[in-house]
């Protein structure tokens, strides 16, 4: 038996026991983004843990940190991953036997980590400001036009300066 992907596309793993157990259709989708995105980062940089924040994982599967967080703790139960908190919002995943539960062990001859490298201008207290200054401030916003404000014309009637 061939793999039809190997000569038509680029492509990675996913366990067949995410298939098999029907895992999959328990998940809910940011939970399946999150994975597959932990599945690639794990083959790109031949990684077990990894190391990464909410607004990394939000640029490519456009989900917000709520939505990370609440897939992260949906990926713990199912016992597809572990995490643990580090400083500066970076979650360490370690990615676990979907069969057994056990963390996968590293590559040999590699740590098997994926470290999040910060860069210049983008942290999770930026991203939270970008957002707030999106978002018009409430004290500078008005109150809706009147009536009165509508129909007002401050030039006139139509031909009514026309005569002068």
């Amino acid at each position: 038996m061939s793999n039809v992907l190997r000569e038509q596309c680029l492509f990675f793993p996913v366990p067949r026991a995410l298939l098999e157990s029907c895992l999959l259709a328990q998940l809910p989708p940011s939970a399946v983004r999150l994975y597959l995105l932990l599945l690639y980062w794990a083959q790109k940089h031949s990684a077990v843990q990894i190391e990464t924040v909410a607004y990394e994982i939000g640029d490519y599967t456009r989900m917000d940190a709520k939505s990370v967080k609440v897939a992260r703790e949906r990926l713990e139960k199912a016992g597809l991953v572990t995490c643990h908190k580090r400083q500066h919002g970076i979650i360490a995943y370690q990615l676990l036997n979907p069969e057994s539960g056990i963390p996968l062990p590293p590559p040999e001859g590699k740590r098997g980590l994926r470290r999040h490298r910060p860069q210049s201008g983008r942290s999770a207290r930026t991203i939270r400001r970008m957002r707030r200054e999106d978002v018009p401030n409430r004290a500078e916003q008005s109150y809706p036009l009147s009536w009165d404000e509508i129909a007002r014309d401050d030039r006139g009637e139509p031909g009514e300066r026309e005569g002068l």
